[in-house]
This record gives C-alpha cells, sequence and structure tokens, in this order.
C-alpha cells in the first residue's frame, strides 16, 4: 500500500498518479527486492531553499525517507545538488552520520528489523516547476546496482510531468498548466537531441542544458527552444493557442555555444 505524506488536499488527482508511477517502478526493480520507492519533493519560497518532504511512498520502509529528512541522506543531498546520486551501504557512509545514528540509537522503534535490511539506496533528481524540486529514489537490501539508478531515471520525467501538472492546474490555473505541458515536452526535445549527438544518459543530457541554464541565468525552458531552433534552423513548433516562447539574442548565442560544445562543431 502507498504512504502518502505532504499531499495537498487540492491536489487529489497526484495521489492516483503518484500511485500508478512508484507500483509501476516497483515491479521493475522487484529482481532487487527494493523495501521502499518513494517520491519527495519541495518547493523553494522566498525565505529560503526548498525543504523536501515526503509525498508518497511504497515499502516497509517508507520511515527512512521520512528519517533522512530529519537527520540527512541521500535522497536530501540528491536534492540539494540536482545529481542523481547511489550508494551501496548508506550507514557507512560518513556523509551521513546522523542517519547511522538514529538506528544506533533506537530512535526508529518498531522499525530498526526493517531499517536494518536496508543497505544501497538510488535517487534520481529532478526540476519540477519555478523553484521546485522533486526525487524519486529506492532503497535496498544491497548494494544500489546501476540498472536501480536507470530505472528511476527512466520515471523521473513522469514524476516531474505529474507534479508540474497538477501543481499548475489545481494552483495556477488551466492556461499554466498547459504552459507547463508545453516547456515539459520542449525540454525533452532537446534532452534528445543532444542523446542522439553525444551519446550520453537522458540524466546528462538534462546536467547539460540545467548547467547552462544555472551559468547564464536563462530559464532552461528557453534555452531548450533556442536550441531545438537551432539545429533545426528554424523556429521551433509551439501549440497554438498559448505565448510562444521567443529566445532573444543572448540565449540563442548559448544554446549555439552549447550544442558547439556538444558536438564539436
Amino acid at each position: 500500500m502507498v504512504e502518502h505524506g505532504a499531499v495537498s488536499p487540492e491536489w487529489k488527482p497526484l495521489i492516483t498518479l503518484l500511485e500508478t508511477i512508484l507500483g509501476r517502478v516497483w515491479e521493475e526493480l522487484e529482481p532487487w527486492q527494493p523495501r521502499c520507492v518513494a517520491v519527495t519533493a519541495g518547493h523553494a519560497g522566498a525565505s529560503g531553499p526548498a525543504v523536501p518532504v515526503k509525498l508518497a511512498a511504497l515499502g516497509a520502509g517508507a520511515s527512512f525517507i521520512d528519517a533522512q529528512l530529519e537527520h540527512g541522506g541521500p535522497v536530501v543531498d540528491a536534492m540539494a545538488s540536482g545529481d542523481p546520486m547511489s550508494t551501496d551501504n548508506v550507514w557507512a557512509e560518513p556523509r551521513w552520520p546522523a542517519l547511522a545514528q538514529s538506528l544506533l540509537a533506537g530512535q526508529a522503534p518498531g522499525r530498526r528489523e526493517v531499517w536494518a535490511s536496508i543497505s544501497g539506496m538510488a535517487v534520481a533528481p529532478s526540476g519540477w516547476h519555478h523553484g521546485g524540486g522533486a526525487a524519486l529514489s529506492c532503497c535496498v537490501p544491497g548494494p544500489a546496482a546501476e540498472p536501480i539508478l536507470e530505472v528511476l531515471n527512466r520515471y523521473e520525467p513522469l514524476v516531474a510531468a505529474s507534479l508540474t501538472v497538477v501543481h499548475a492546474s489545481t494552483v495556477d490555473g488551466a492556461d499554466d498548466s498547459l504552459r507547463m505541458l508545453r516547456s515539459r515536452a520542449v525540454i525533452e526535445q532537446a534532452k534528445g537531441a543532444i542523446v542522439a549527438a553525444s551519446g550520453c544518459d537522458a540524466h546528462s543530457a538534462w546536467v547539460r542544458l540545467r548547467t547552462a541554464s544555472q551559468n547564464f541565468n536563462i530559464k532552461l525552458r528557453d534555452i531548450a527552444v533556442a536550441l531545438i531552433e537551432h539545429i533545426g534552423q528554424a523556429p521551433a513548433e509551439q501549440p497554438a493557442g498559448l505565448p510562444f516562447t521567443r529566445p532573444d539574442d543572448v540565449t540563442r548565442d548559448v544554446a549555439r555555444r552549447t550544442w558547439q560544445e556538444i558536438t564539436g562543431r
């Protein structure tokens, strides 16, 4: 059964979406005997960076996600850095001493046996809305094999899209929901182009776009549109009925330079 955390009553459609996603991730990870798969998210406000909260978790190890949000751990670090993370033994990692102490000090009555069965963990983070971050994670009794992170990376876009659409449709309105969908679509298109040109994986392509966005303080969506236009030497196709994203000269130059770095030409 999926355990739901800090999901707003306005986000009821998100419950069904997350249940479906977590169920499918669990099925694919069955060979590694997952103890928990979970979605955490946070949204930055005017007062500071995003504070992650658990939205939903499947499996007996769901409380282990809560422990990380309190004591630190791979989920928190991955969301803060935006980079995927995996560890073969979460308890032996010097980066999270308070997490190990929380188990040794008996701060998990009734959960100690489950927590002790957890060793490896993998986390796939992503951005999902203006200032928002999310992560799809899995903990397993053995090492966090590379295929585990590959599965999480494949489902991460679904998590991000679900959060984006539900938030936009319930908080910002239907028009913003359509804008978010359009943004996700063009970003995925740009990621696909980078993967095809460089042979990297989807997350590495995302990192390329995100790095360019952060280094030049340009919205990732705008860089993605400019990149598609540069590759195709024509304006990117955009749905009718919504304001177009029209990259300025600076954004076009950043996209051109980014593509040169990727392709070497």
